[in-house]
């Protein structure tokens, strides 16, 4: 994974929520892209502060297991599974200090 990676994945993310829907409710595209969004922003807000926590993390991994299974759209599925490699990363780091 390079550096620019997160980036990317933040650019698509917000490249689909401004996709236009079909109904005049969010689609679920859009919902799954806002919470894709939110773990990364969990992920970047905890590691500038330094202070996120293995359980933290380990939640977002869950999390982001259960959105993968739910979609069948395979440029979200590969967001999906950068996000979730960031957030191992980060596990394996946390269990090396600790």
């Amino acid at each position: 994974m390079s550096g620019t990676a997160p980036i990317t994945s933040v650019n698509s993310l917000l490249a689909l929520q401004e996709m236009p829907t079909a109904t005049t409710g969010k689609s679920k595209a859009v919902k799954h892209a806002e919470g894709l969004i939110e773990h990364l922003d969990a992920i970047r807000h905890g590691l500038l502060l330094g202070q996120i926590s293995k359980q933290r993390l380990s939640n977002i991994v869950k999390a982001l297991e259960t959105q993968r299974e739910k979609n069948l759209d395979p440029e979200l599925v590969q967001i999906i599974n950068d996000i979730e490699l960031r957030a191992k990363v980060e596990l394996a780091k946390l269990e090396m200090i600790r």
